[in-house]
């Protein structure tokens, strides 16, 4: 069946949660310790079921996602986005966006058949992220994949700083920016 995309609701919480961690884990388990991932991705599911009570899209965010129905009708979440306007971290990019792509999670059985890009796409438009508006998106600068992804949908790098609130050794958060979001659009 075909993947489609829509914003989450309430039902999608455990789903939503479940490709989240397993995404996550997957991305940073070579460099963030264990234990850390485990105690932020045990939080997901009462942080999705509370974020997905209320109105989704809110006034800050969207949290999209792909939903591929199997052929007894079951749907499954391949994929999660979220955009919203900027929570302006690190400090020194501060009032230069008004919006942030703040993380996209595609479950590994759908990797390579361009659902990050429809999902990052999908979001902003349900979000509302105006054509000509700059974006931008934090990234652990070992996550090369994730870079490697947004560089082909043609971010730049505009910062990068070390940051040890995730590892006691210092891990470096690459802020890319795209100029304009219809150049997403258009990818």
């Amino acid at each position: 069946m075909p993947i489609t995309f829509r914003p989450a609701m309430p039902t999608d919480a455990v789903a939503v949660a479940a490709v989240h961690a397993s995404s996550m884990t997957e991305a940073f388990a070579s460099f963030l310790p264990a234990d850390f991932l485990t105690s932020i991705t045990g939080t997901f599911p009462d942080k999705y079921e509370k974020q997905l009570a209320t109105a989704n899209p809110s006034s800050t965010a969207v949290l999209v996602v792909a939903v591929d129905t199997m052929n007894d009708g079951s749907e499954v979440i391949a994929g999660i986005c979220t955009v919203g306007t900027t929570r302006d971290n690190p400090v020194a990019i501060k009032g230069l966006y008004v919006y942030e792509l703040r993380c996209i999670y595609v479950s590994s059985a759908y990797h390579g058949q361009g659902l990050a890009k429809k999902l990052f796409q999908e979001a902003a438009r349900a979000f509302g992220v105006p054509v000509d508006a700059k974006i931008f998106c934090n990234v652990f600068l070992k996550n090369q994949r994730a870079i490697g992804f947004y560089k082909k949908l043609g971010a730049v790098e505009v910062y990068r700083e070390p940051n040890t609130q995730y590892s006691v050794e210092p891990e470096v958060i690459v802020t890319l920016e795209w100029a304009r979001m219809a150049d997403i659009f258009e990818k």
